[in-house]
């Protein structure tokens, strides 16, 4: 079974290799953040990026600025992305440089050897994630063993794992679900044989998850849930301070000195040990939006990963037959999901449900094997049901039945239609998370509530531009654009709303087109609302002078317009 896995996951990355310009989007969105450290310490030994970003934007094509280079408060620039990733990605990068420096090609950290390299990084501790993650299955339900062979690779089928693991590996949660499992794994480890030198692996191990993610390390709350009693607690961390707490003492240690990478790295591009990381970003507490982020089509995490409605049934029949296994499971799973949905940016920009919750799953999917315990043939067919959903899906996103959107409750159950091919490209999403901060100013860039007429020869519509203010320290610029429409065509295909930033020398550019649709076909010969929200900053390092705003009629379509109105918000 264990090669059959290996070669399902080998013809999936071929299949997603493949594809156009599939691997220059290998490293891509924050994964050029958690990245650009590597480039940047071993290659172009620089501390604010300036070579490492101007080489990626020339070998990826790039004519947007990385956005994970911002402004701290003190005018500092520096990655606001952690260096967690590059940590353990850094054998792989050494070793594609080697390579590079052997075969005669560049050894710039963006050429294709070095895209391959990170893949093959991503995919190795992803593999290695799923291999703590069966053992640890097997040492908690030992009397599953035999089954659980077949069901690890379903689950991995069935969760975004699989979408995250090769679809998009340079975002975090691959690399999270291989330190959740080994920290899982090395607990069970110790449980079974206090050793010093699994306390020191326990410690480094915490230490990478809160380098990847900070607040990952709430993973400590799952600890008697896994010890699974409170007399096998009360064992455990009495052992911790065995030896006068030496061993604890050099775990510490050890966590502290993964850690202590982030406050050098700060240090070193700000001259500060500790900064508001994300400047601009942050947790809204009393804000937390939990229905949203379990049970909504947008994101819902029993909707768009619905095998772990089985551990809703587990944690019930758990409740039932070990109430301290279940108290400490709703401790950790609650306290987990108020803070994801309390970031303000709570749908993540993510098509396949919220992603932090993807490394939890090595924990979800435990109450689902005390199901298994009672109904093993209607789990294992479950699992089956589940994994073909999820395989349907990343078939979906690598053949473009879905693109650059997150769900609504219209596309939801229709978008699983992979056969239509009407569904091809047929979904955008454009309402954007409320921003972080306070909205201090609204400037109303356009207002024109009388009926327009669009004909085929019209190609740009409603162009307007905005300056920024000199002086704009510490304040960002989001784009919101409200439009009626009604389409005579047979969909909206080619019509884009374009958002253009741009320096006076035109030099520097961040270009989007947005299509000008939710669904392409929608309005047809009736009017429609249409809402555009720009959630990201596009001006965080305030190099731009102009922003444009207009619609292109590539396609020259035919249609109307109405309530036209442009917003400029700024948010402090």
């Amino acid at each position: 079974m264990q090669w059959l896995f290996l070669l399902l996951v080998c013809v999936f990355s071929i299949l997603y290799l493949q594809r156009k310009n599939g691997l220059s989007n290998v490293i891509s969105s924050d994964g050029s953040g958690y990245y650009a450290y590597l480039p940047a310490l071993f290659i172009y030994h620089e501390k604010h990026f300036e070579k490492t970003a101007e080489v990626e934007r020339n070998v990826r094509k790039l004519e947007l600025q990385q956005h994970y280079l911002i402004f701290d408060k003190q005018g500092n620039k520096y990655n606001k992305c952690f260096p967690g990733i590059s940590v353990l990605q850094t054998p792989f990068f050494l070793l594609s440089c080697l390579l590079s420096w052997i075969f005669g090609q560049p050894v710039d950290g963006y050429s294709d050897i070095f895209i391959i390299g990170f893949y093959l990084g991503s995919l190795f501790y992803t593999l290695a994630g799923i291999f703590f993650f069966n053992q640890v299955l097997k040492r908690l339900f030992p009397e599953s063993t035999a089954i659980i062979q077949w069901l690890v690779p379903l689950y991995y089928l069935a969760t975004p794992l699989l979408f995250y693991s090769i679809h998009t590996p340079s975002i975090s949660h691959g690399y999270s679900f291989f330190l959740f499992a080994l920290f899982a794994w090395l607990i069970l480890k110790l449980q079974a044989q206090f050793s010093f030198k699994w306390m020191v692996f326990l410690g480094l191990t915490l230490g990478a998850i809160a380098l990847i993610r900070p607040t990952n390390i709430l993973v400590v709350l799952i600890v008697p849930f896994l010890l699974g009693s409170w007399e096998e607690t009360k064992l455990f961390f009495t052992k911790l301070f065995q030896f006068k707490g030496k061993w604890l003492i050099f775990a510490a240690f050890a966590f502290l000195s993964f850690i202590s990478i982030l406050f050098f790295s700060w240090k070193l591009q700000t001259g500060n040990w500790i900064i508001g990381a994300y400047n601009g970003e942050g947790f809204n507490f009393g804000k937390a939006m939990i229905f949203q982020s379990l049970f909504s089509f947008r994101i819902g995490l029993f909707l768009h990963s619905p095998i772990f409605l089985l551990t809703i049934l587990g944690l019930i029949l758990l409740f039932f037959q070990n109430r301290f296994k279940a108290f400490w499971f709703f401790c950790y799973f609650g306290i987990s999901v108020y803070v994801i949905s309390s970031w303000w940016c709570w749908d993540y920009e993510s098509s396949f449900g919220a992603r932090p919750y993807t490394e939890h799953g090595v924990f979800l999917i435990l109450p689902i094997f005390e199901l298994l315990k009672h109904w093993k043939k209607w789990v294992a067919l479950s699992f089956v049901l589940f994994a073909l959903i999820g395989t349907n899906r990343l078939y979906a996103s690598l053949t473009g039945i879905f693109v650059n959107q997150r769900f609504t409750k219209q596309n939801y159950l229709e978008s699983l239609n992979i056969w239509d091919k009407k569904n091809h490209d047929r979904w955008n999403f454009t309402l954007a998370c409320a921003p972080f901060g306070k909205k201090v100013e609204e400037i109303n860039l356009n207002s024109n509530f009388a009926e327009i007429e669009v004909k085929p020869t019209d190609l740009y519509i409603n162009t307007v531009d905005f300056n920024f203010p000199v002086d704009r320290k510490n304040k960002r610029f989001y784009v919101t654009v409200d439009i009626e429409k009604k389409n005579f065509e047979a969909d909206w295909s080619d019509v884009f709303l374009v958002i253009d930033a741009h320096s006076k020398d035109e030099k520097l550019r961040h270009y989007q087109a947005i299509p000008l649709y939710n669904d392409r076909f929608e309005a047809k010969n009736h009017w429609t609302k249409f809402v555009f929200e720009e959630s990201s900053d596009i001006d965080c390092l305030q190099q731009y002078d102009v922003i444009r705003i207009y619609i292109f009629n590539s396609g020259k379509k035919h249609f109307m317009l109405k309530n036209v109105q442009f917003k400029i918000n700024v948010v402090r």
